[in-house]
């Protein structure tokens, strides 16, 4: 519907427009802008700004090269939103996706992106803004970096792994910040394993860090501790990552060890002094006490009755055979 203009009249005309889309093709802009590349690196499950050229657009959307692709043309549509429209579309991707907060306003056309990726997640993403018939570009490079654990009854194994191979110079495993040579498994693009023998000691336990460095310089780490835990307030030799052992039983059984022992000698030793001096006594057993164990029977005998057994031991000679039980 056009509405005329002028002084002759304010009539509205309808007519009907012809409009012929091209599904199979996709709107080239020849006044594209590109903004400098950008080539960074970042960690596993955190937080990433996914930066789009500093515009106010209408339309924006997303584009991602995974790292296994190397043409341009198996890029994917990961992310787009019309603000004029109020409409998003969404795929797989953009679950690890979100709008970044201020200063941006994706309502207002200020574009820029959170994303949180996993460590395959790395690659080649574009961000285009549009503005009437204008575009604007803003490329970004993105390595991830992950470590990793394992096990087995014998060994331990770190794993590094990164994503976006094409832009990383050199990875390495590093232990406390010193010069030690660590021994590794395997050292392949995208992955690098270093082994620790198991069980861990003073000498393995701490700081085990991955980093990598790009092409540009920027260097990016990741770091996973090994430590001994604590029991009993001395260390024990082994890692929270190994499987259950019988430590705990082995433990509790050796505990009872010097408890054992130290009652069989107090026993022997009052056996040898009753022995030696003749001295009549009797144990009283109390239900659920353990206070005053030996007594003197006259003390026992002019005792009002109690509902508990008393017996006199008496030596019979040098052998302390005992004769006979009084139960009183």
């Amino acid at each position: 519907m056009v509405h005329l203009w002028g002084k002759s009249s304010n009539t509205l005309v309808t007519f009907n427009v012809d409009v012929t889309v091209d599904a199979d093709n996709v709107v080239s802009f020849t006044n594209a802008t590109h903004e400098r590349d950008i080539s960074t690196a970042t960690q596993a499950g955190i937080p990433f700004p996914l930066t789009c050229p500093v515009v106010q657009g209408d339309y924006v959307r997303l584009l991602w090269q995974p790292p296994s692709s190397r043409r341009h043309s198996q890029m994917r549509l990961v992310h787009q939103y019309n603000r004029w429209r109020g409409s998003t579309s969404l795929t797989e991707h953009s679950k690890k996706l979100q709008f970044a907060g201020p200063p941006y306003n994706a309502e207002a056309g200020s574009f820029s992106f959170l994303l949180t990726p996993e460590w395959k997640d790395g690659g080649l993403y574009v961000c285009e803004v549009i503005l009437n018939d204008n575009g604007f570009i803003q490329k970004t490079m993105l390595s991830v970096l992950k470590v990793t654990t394992s096990s087995s009854s014998s060994e331990l194994k770190l794993r590094c792994l990164y994503s976006g191979v094409s832009q990383v110079r050199s990875a390495a495993w590093k232990y406390q910040d010193t010069g030690r040579r660590l021994h590794l498994l395997s050292s392949e693009p995208g992955s690098m394993t270093t082994i620790l023998p198991l069980p861990i000691t003073s000498d393995t336990a701490g700081n085990y860090t991955c980093t990598l460095q790009l092409q540009n310089g920027q260097t990016i780490s990741a770091t996973q501790a090994v430590t001994l835990p604590h029991k009993g307030g001395r260390d024990v030799e082994s890692v929270s990552v190994t499987t259950p052992s019988l430590l705990p039983s082995l433990s509790a059984l050796l505990l009872l060890v010097p408890l054992v022992a130290a009652a069989v000698g107090v026993l022997l030793w009052r056996q040898k002094h009753i022995s030696d001096r003749g001295i009549e006594q009797s144990l009283s057993v109390h239900s659920g006490e353990a206070e005053n164990i030996y007594e003197n029977p006259e003390d026992i005998r002019q005792a009002p009755p109690q509902g508990s057994v008393y017996m006199d031991l008496k030596p019979r000679g040098e052998d302390d055979v005992y004769k006979e039980l009084e139960r009183y």
